[in-house]
């Protein structure tokens, strides 16, 4: 946004980083534990800005409860959207009344969907199980400098992500064991709920012949197991909203392997990039045909789809919708 001449205020906690010519907000100390009541903690934040909202000409919320939509129901004239990176926990309205997807709003939402996937669930309300919210799309992106391609490849898998049971770390380690080739395990231990289940990983990889636990790197390190892997495992089983690391990886020249689990097929292009499987034995298939997948379309199908300029181009138009055009959703 500052690149197109917009002026950005980031409300958020230390530490945060902020681009040359950004201005950040300083909310308080980031919590890094999961052991935490998100919804207090978040109307404690914003309590802290929600009177400096109306400087803005739009304001868009990236946090898990919304509070954003209490300030527009103080200030009906605010133009506040809304991009959310998970499933609503919609299992909670009626003991804590959250306010943006509870109950119909007396104003558009402006929800921001990361996938098509994400986008059709909150449109239908979950199939109808829960209140539907309009939404219009637009894909994460990252930045390609960032990711640097990497055409030679070692002869080792990768698993990257929290080292959680729905990210499926078992199932990784399990292909790979029946692949009969190496894997890395790399991800977040400390920001997890279930530490047995990060022991449990750790202590298999100890008795295993292909598993080599690796836990938390640097981001550094990180892009550098994900250009040197063979290709990236990861079987998600809780509906994966987008899947930043498939982008990350493909923008290394690394392929994915995958299951058919949220919008991995959205980023994941079967066959072309990638494999997307549907059980452990396709799975397995899939290692013995990574020699099929070109590292240069795995690169430009990330450029085509998945940059942040494209990300900023779609969300201004948005915007523009939005602050401009009164064509709200």
């Amino acid at each position: 946004m500052l690149r197109r001449g917009h002026k950005v205020v980031c409300f958020s906690p230390t530490p945060t980083q902020i681009p040359k010519g950004g201005f950040h907000y300083n909310t308080g100390q980031a919590l890094n534990t999961v052991n935490v009541n998100w919804l207090e903690e978040e109307q404690k934040m914003w309590t802290k800005y929600d009177a400096s909202l109306d400087d803005f000409d739009i304001i868009e919320g990236n946090n898990w409860y919304g509070f954003e939509y209490r300030s527009k129901t103080r200030n009906p004239d605010l133009k506040v959207c809304h991009r959310h990176h998970g499933h609503p926990n919609y299992w909670l309205d009626a003991e804590r009344k959250n306010p943006w997807w509870a109950k119909p709003a007396p104003f558009k939402l402006n929800l921001i969907a990361i996938s098509q996937h994400m986008k059709r669930l909150y449109d239908s309300g979950y199939n109808g199980a829960a209140p539907q919210i309009p939404s219009e799309c637009c894909h994460n992106g990252i930045d390609l400098d960032v990711y640097p391609f990497k055409k030679d490849k070692s002869n080792r898998l990768l698993f990257l992500g929290r080292i959680d049971p729905i990210k499926g770390v078992h199932t990784s380690i399990e292909v790979a064991e029946k692949a009969a080739i190496p894997i890395d395990v790399v991800g977040a231990t400390s920001f997890v709920a279930n530490k047995q289940y990060v022991h449990e990983v750790e202590t298999k990889c100890s008795q295993s012949k292909y598993a080599h636990f690796v836990g938390e790197v640097s981001h550094e390190d990180k892009v550098k197991y994900l250009q040197n892997a063979k290709a990236l495992l990861c079987f998600s089983s809780f509906g994966e909203p987008f899947g930043l690391m498939f982008a990350e990886a493909n923008a290394c020249g690394t392929p994915v392997i995958s299951f058919d689990d949220g919008a991995a097929k959205e980023v994941v292009e079967h066959g072309k990039t990638g494999f997307i499987c549907s059980d452990i034995d396709e799975a397995v298939e899939a290692v013995s045909r990574l020699e099929t997948i070109d590292s240069y379309d795995c690169r430009k199908r990330v450029e085509r789809k998945f940059t942040y300029q494209k990300m900023t181009t779609r969300t201004l138009e948005l915007y523009r919708r939005i602050v401009f055009e009164n064509n709200e959703w």
